[in-house]
């Protein structure tokens, strides 16, 4: 995936060098009511090997005035997100309606039978990437999770199943920090230039199982839905 990392690091940069840094002042409040479908999963303490690197850059994130930082197991629903990974959007925040237990069944059925495949897997991530509203956490998987997601991609098309995603979601990454004020871009990136320029042994989560349901921008446990809890069922 390093070619697509690549690009997205390109074409970011020439984003924020333009227009500078996205900011969601809406992301601070106890419950954030805005919505997408999705499938995700949450892993807790005990599923995640990550290495003092990821800590040190953590805690100095933690320290910025601008933004949320986001963690394993957050208890802080006020000013910080939960770190999560998406697999894949299936209704966008801004398409987003409310689906009907008989769509909600298919779509997990068509996932659940895919699934025996490919869980559990390892996330490794080791690179991190400005974005237009903040920065996210990449890296690769032990197993081919594009070949998973247009698997999934397929049959949902097969059986006349809705996706509304809002770009085609071809790599790996999770959510590290977002911006919920303005900021001065070339400050902060030159900031975190040595973590932005760099390859960083971040650590591993393990995912076993996906969550089905309403996901928010911070993925809260005081917000989220998760409709059903798919696992390999061999």
């Amino acid at each position: 995936m390093d070619d697509i990392y690549n690009t997205m690091k390109i074409n970011n940069l020439q984003k924020l060098n333009e227009s500078g840094f996205n900011y969601d002042p809406q992301l601070i409040c106890e419950k954030d009511n805005r919505y997408c479908q999705a499938i995700f999963s949450v892993p807790n303490p005990e599923q995640t090997n990550f290495t003092p690197e990821f800590y040190q850059l953590q805690n100095i994130l933690s320290t910025e005035e601008n933004g949320i930082t986001y963690y394993i197991n957050n208890q802080n629903f006020l000013s910080a997100g939960t770190f999560h990974f998406t697999f894949i959007q299936q209704i966008t925040f801004n398409n987003y309606y409310v689906l009907s237990n008989e769509v909600i069944n298919k779509y997990c059925d068509i996932m659940s039978k895919i699934l025996y495949k490919y869980l559990p897997f390892k996330i490794y991530y080791n690179k991190l990437i400005a974005v237009t509203n903040g920065l996210v956490l990449c890296g690769d998987a032990s197993i081919n999770i594009n070949t998973l997601r247009d698997e999934y991609r397929t049959e949902c098309k097969i059986n006349n199943l809705p996706l509304i995603e809002p770009y085609y979601l071809n790599i790996i990454h999770s959510t590290l920090f977002r911006f919920t004020n303005k900021q001065n871009t070339k400050e902060f990136l030159d900031k975190y230039e040595y973590y932005l320029n760099n390859d960083v042994d971040y650590g591993y989560i393990v995912i076993d199982h996906f969550n089905f349901g309403k996901a928010t921008w911070k993925v809260n446990m005081n917000e989220i839905c998760m409709d059903y809890i798919l696992k390999n069922n061999k």
